[in-house]
């Protein structure tokens, strides 16, 4: 996904976040909404990657609510690419006809999700938190000529196919720290948790028995709304 089209993706959500705030806004004494933004380093486990080991990126944007002192939910999306490789990968070579499985992935990635945060610590200074979503992601591997290797039937058995749209459900642990003005920054971490076992476009000729996974280390930063100019900024010191 080239990256002027994420920046126009990324542009336009904040654009319709900001009118639809705006619209529903009322005074209140803190902010109870804010825009998030962040980046998330990823890393995929499945069939050519045992452990999480190489790292891409996601970009992040969303709305958080912070009504609530215990729960809270959040609208999610991201957008990047996720990527495995293993050289040696074959599986069962003894098969006539042998499988012919692609030991190289690109994986384009977009998704949005919402999650249910559960506030383990809420005090003026932030919060620490978990959270369990639920969501949709479109993803598309290709090959390193920039391929569709969902197109090509002899990296798979025969008569093997899968939909490229699966449910997520992100389970994370976090932290939001507050700055002057009510900005904050924000630290979490977690799996997103793909229903397919074919982000990488591997799974009869697969030799894991779980499915692929993503893990995330996302770094946001966080823009309050629907603040009084009178109100004075949090108490970090608590």
């Amino acid at each position: 996904m080239k990256a002027t089209q994420s920046f126009n993706f990324l542009r336009l959500f904040f654009s319709f976040s900001l009118i639809f705030i705006a619209l529903n806004a009322q005074s209140q004494d803190s902010p109870k909404h804010f825009i998030e933004a962040g980046i998330s380093p990823s890393s995929y486990r499945g069939d050519l990657n045992n452990s999480f080991q190489q790292w891409t990126a996601l970009y992040n944007a969303g709305i958080k609510f912070y009504k609530k002192k215990r729960i809270n939910g959040g609208i999610n999306i991201f957008v990047g690419n996720i990527m495995g490789q293993n050289g040696k990968y074959e599986f069962n070579p003894d098969l006539n006809p042998s499988p012919t499985p692609n030991t190289y992935f690109k994986t384009n990635v977009i998704g949005v999700n919402y999650d249910l945060q559960l506030n383990l610590i809420k005090r003026k200074w932030g919060c620490i938190f978990i959270s369990q979503g639920i969501g949709l992601m479109r993803f598309t591997p290709k090959d390193q000529n920039n391929d569709k290797l969902q197109t090509k039937l002899s990296t798979r058995a025969k008569g093997e196919d899968y939909n490229n749209v699966t449910f997520v459900f992100p389970t994370k642990a976090g932290v939001m720290f507050f700055l002057p003005s009510w900005y904050a920054i924000g630290l979490q971490a977690g799996y997103l948790n793909p229903t397919s076992d074919y982000l990488d476009n591997i799974s009869n000729w697969g030799i894991k028995k779980k499915k692929d996974n993503i893990l995330t280390v996302k770094f946001s930063v966080f823009i309050p709304l629907n603040t009084n100019k009178t109100v004075t900024s949090p108490d970090t010191s608590k």
